[in-house]
């Protein structure tokens, strides 16, 4: 098998590449599951407008500090310590283009391209591929129309019959506009599991989120979050006003809200749903990726946890209402005139901003619906959007990862809910007398 990690740079004019994953052995995860032809996994990374591979470095950032999608990527590990998965980076839209229809195209067909081309080399046959989107922004509702159109356009048919299982992680989707997009794209097929992110504090034109429809059945976990903070504070901004620093100081407070949500993307794309995905144990203790090191206790790791998301709450709440007043677009020279009239559906007013909620597009038919809407409604009583929490709620995150997360403290790829004995490596799950309890910790 050629190498994955120069897989992960072939489309350079296309996906940006990152440091092809080349690992060291004290990075998280430990030598890695086995290689096998029929388990191969591919992370696709969709980027934000703007933004490319190199923002998970701190001074090539526009947040100051790095940014989420971009920094996964950098330390997803592939070959050589995992040959069977592969990773790629999609960069973002222009930062001064509206896509058109065949924008939106083009940005799925650079991720295809890497998702044949990983599975050309990998050599597997049947269903033999896990495929895991991550994206910001527009890379997250890019996420939605890959997924969308990998089941839906015949030209992609060969390769979805390739693909076991596809996962989505979005921050904060939204497309810009829906002039150029095909709302059918936000029906998301039975087989797709879902965990959106979606930022309750951003008030910008352009900026309303974008909610996906699911089928009625049972299927995967599809769970959408509400989040403090503005579209950038999902991803690592600490701009006090959420955007710019031109308008606003850099806040360190607000860099818990980022953290909590890689922990959580950690652990999640860490499962065995997601292929085991591993992730390099940083220096920089701040990136959070290696986020309990050594410890085993899961009571103290979950303290962790929720200590962490407690304090997104904690924060001076007066820096989540200056976001509300303050517009990624400006728009004559009066920044809360850019959440304006033909937008939602109340007027361009200062208390609009502050008090009113944030604008979304969602399908009020249900799925699948090609009929889209915009609302101003609060986004927990949109109709049709359903498992919609805050993420503070009854430590919903928390009981997520514990059921469905890695949480793999004994580095045995053995998910912690399925592990017969978590605390120490056994991945053989050998339990001869049949108690439940694996002989290695009789």
């Amino acid at each position: 098998m050629r190498s994955a990690a120069r897989l992960a740079c072939i489309l350079v004019l296309l996906i940006g590449c990152g440091d092809g994953g080349g690992a060291t052995s004290d990075g998280t995860g430990g030598s890695g599951p086995d290689p096998s032809s029929d388990n191969q996994v591919v992370t696709i990374y969709f980027a934000g407008t703007g933004l490319t591979s190199d923002m998970w470095l701190r001074g090539a950032s526009k947040f100051e500090r790095t940014e989420t999608v971009a920094l996964l990527h950098q330390f997803h590990r592939v070959a050589p310590d995992y040959p069977n998965h592969y990773k790629g980076f999609v960069n973002g839209f222009p930062a001064d283009a509206i896509p058109a229809r065949d924008g939106w195209a083009a940005q799925t067909g650079r991720g295809m391209a890497f998702l044949r081309e990983a599975i050309r080399e990998s050599g597997c046959e049947g269903e033999c591929v896990t495929v895991n989107l991550v994206g910001f922004s527009r890379g997250a509702v890019s996420t939605m129309h890959f997924a969308h159109a990998l089941v839906t356009d015949p030209v992609y048919a060969a390769l979805n019959d390739q693909v076991e299982q596809t996962n989505i992680i979005a921050f904060d989707p939204v497309p810009g506009d829906v002039l150029g997009f095909s709302t059918s794209n936000f029906n998301l097929s039975p087989g797709v599991s879902f965990f959106g992110f979606y930022a309750i504090d951003e008030r910008s034109i352009l900026f309303h989120a974008a909610f996906p429809a699911f089928p009625s059945e049972e299927g995967p976990l599809r769970e959408l979050f509400l989040v403090p903070g503005s579209h950038e504070t999902l991803v690592g901004s600490t701009y006090v006003n959420g955007h710019r620093a031109s308008a606003g100081n850099d806040d360190v407070s607000l860099r818990r809200l980022p953290l909590t949500l890689r922990r959580f993307a950690v652990e999640i794309m860490g499962s065995s749903t997601w292929g085991h995905v591993r992730f390099d144990g940083d220096v920089d203790p701040s990136l959070n990726l290696d986020w309990y090191g050594d410890e085993t206790d899961i009571r103290l790791i979950r303290q962790t946890f929720v200590d962490d998301l407690a304090g997104i709450y904690a924060i001076d709440q007066s820096l989540y209402r200056a976001m509300r007043e303050t517009s990624f677009v400006v728009v004559g020279g009066d920044l809360r005139d850019a959440w304006s009239a033909g937008q939602c559906l109340l007027a361009p007013t200062e208390s609009v901003a502050r008090n009113n909620p944030r604008c979304a597009h969602y399908q009020p038919n249900g799925y699948p619906s090609e009929d889209i809407v915009r609302t101003d409604a609060p986004l927990s009583d949109v109709r049709g959007i359903r498992n919609l929490n805050a993420i503070d709620e009854d430590f919903v995150l928390w009981d997520l990862l514990l059921e469905h997360g890695s949480l793999d403290v004994d580095d045995d790829f053995v998910d912690y809910a399925d592990d017969n004995c978590p605390t120490v490596s056994n991945r053989d799950q050998a339990d001869a007398n049949e108690n439940g309890v694996g002989d290695a910790c009789e």
